[in-house]
């Protein structure tokens, strides 16, 4: 299969590249961190004159009716420039959560918030006790009563929760997984920011303690929503991989420059074969990374993709694109020298969301795993 970009999808590319360049950049990055936010204004425009916020949203639930593909080449220019807001968490994570599990008058009634930016939405899903489990490792339980539902748990390391004004809870009932709507300000339910190594993207843990909600709150119209919630993870972590590429893009960018002005014994550094072999194992882990990824954000957008082929595609991407970011952060600082470790260089900042992302809906070695269990014991992929 051959597959690139259109003229429109590049357009969208470069005009995103273009408009974060110019409005966000490093130095706007890190008064953001420093803030400890995002700038609310700038997350307005991208919803209102940009659309990015209601790409990947069909048009009956008030979005534009584009596909995962144009969310994914945003996602990997917002990685490209650290871009503190939470498009990932709300039109990204949040979105396809509800896309694969709520029922259509759910969705129409919850994602036009997402694409106006009235709702910011954050999704709950990890306890945060060792490493990602994917919903085995589902935090909340919960108890249907006679008028609603009661949730108690704690969920950690929530992309935006501070941010948020409603929570998705991946809670279980028994054996059966369900994902409940929460507001921020719900009685019962306290959010607390978290301390974070990377400074450019909110983190908050989320409690809830015999929070109480109506029978509406629950997303979808069965008893179990495993099958679903678990699309809506795959769709989550190819979007993740999308920002990671964005990463893993930039370390080389800024290597290769660096390797072409930085002069040591008489010539530029990036005239020395060890410098070049860096710098070609980084573009190799680059394009590994975008196959995966466009494959996998392609595959999401086709109606009649099974669970097993998405979620095949979508942990391979996870897993190259968290590969490629780490390793090309680390290589960046490498060629930079002492300089690349320092607070005042922006190499940092790249390892740092390089190692904070790898970690989110799960690292490499969770994914490889998964798809290693799909290919050997034929089984589908937890």
């Amino acid at each position: 299969m051959h597959f690139d970009f259109n003229e429109d999808q590049r357009e969208l590319k470069r005009s995103a590249r273009r408009f974060l360049e110019q409005r966000v950049g490093l130095s706007e990055v890190r008064r953001q961190a420093e803030r400890g936010g995002y700038d609310p204004a700038l997350y307005q425009r991208m919803a209102e004159e940009l659309a990015w916020t209601g790409l990947a949203i069909p048009e009956a639930a008030g979005g534009y009716g584009f596909t995962w593909v144009e969310l994914a080449a945003v996602l990997e220019e917002t990685g490209r420039w650290l871009t503190p807001s939470p498009l990932l968490s709300s039109a990204g994570l949040a979105a396809a959560m509800i896309r694969a599990v709520a029922t259509d008058a759910q969705q129409a009634e919850l994602l036009p918030g997402i694409v106006d930016g009235s709702r910011v939405m954050a999704l709950a899903a990890c306890s945060g006790e060792g490493r990602w489990k994917g919903l085995a490792g589902a935090a909340g339980r919960c108890t249907t009563t006679g008028d609603g539902v009661r949730i108690s748990g704690t969920w950690r390391a929530v992309v935006d929760a501070p941010a948020a004004t409603d929570l998705l809870l991946l809670c279980r009932e028994g054996e059966a997984v369900r994902v409940v709507l929460a507001p921020a300000g719900a009685a019962g339910l306290t959010i607390t920011e978290l301390a974070t190594m990377d400074a450019t993207r909110r983190l908050g843990a989320v409690e809830a303690d015999d929070l109480s909600l109506p029978a509406s709150a629950v997303l979808g119209d069965t008893a179990d929503a495993s099958a679903a919630a678990q699309r809506g993870l795959d769709v989550g972590a190819l979007l993740v991989a999308a920002e990671l590429l964005g990463v893993a893009e930039a370390c080389l960018d800024m290597a290769v420059d660096y390797a072409k002005t930085r002069v040591q014994f008489g010539k530029p550094i990036g005239s020395f074969q060890a410098i070049k072999h860096l710098c070609a194992d980084m573009t190799l882990h680059v394009e590994c990374a975008r196959s995966a990824v466009y494959y996998a954000a392609w595959l999401a957008s086709q109606p009649d993709t099974s669970d097993a082929a998405l979620a095949e595609a979508a942990a391979t991407a996870k897993a190259t694109a968290s590969t490629a970011a780490f390793h090309n952060a680390g290589q960046n600082i490498q060629i930079h020298g002492g300089i690349g470790i320092t607070w005042e260089h922006d190499a940092q900042l790249y390892f740092k969301r390089a190692r904070a992302a790898e970690a989110l809906l799960g690292d490499a070695l969770f994914h490889e795993q998964r798809v290693a269990n799909a290919l050997f014991d034929a089984a589908p992929l937890p």
